[in-house]
């Protein structure tokens, strides 16, 4: 990991899980290896992972602020 700067989600989520439920909601995560199981969106992974406040981005997809 010291080579790499880019945090697990895991490691992440639990660093956000501190932010409000709506602040939460605005995080989506856009930097996924192509072998990262949240990728599938009929992975088991990702069905857990939809039942939290995170997203994970889709390529094309647009964010309105």
């Amino acid at each position: 990991m010291s080579e790499i700067p880019h945090p697990f989600i895991e490691e992440s989520t639990i660093l956000f899980d501190k932010i409000n439920e709506e602040e939460q909601r605005k995080i989506h995560f856009i930097h996924l290896n192509h072998t990262n199981p949240l990728l599938d969106k009929n992975s088991e992974e990702s069905k857990i992972f939809d039942n939290n406040a995170y997203h994970i981005a889709h390529e094309g997809q647009i964010i309105d602020l």
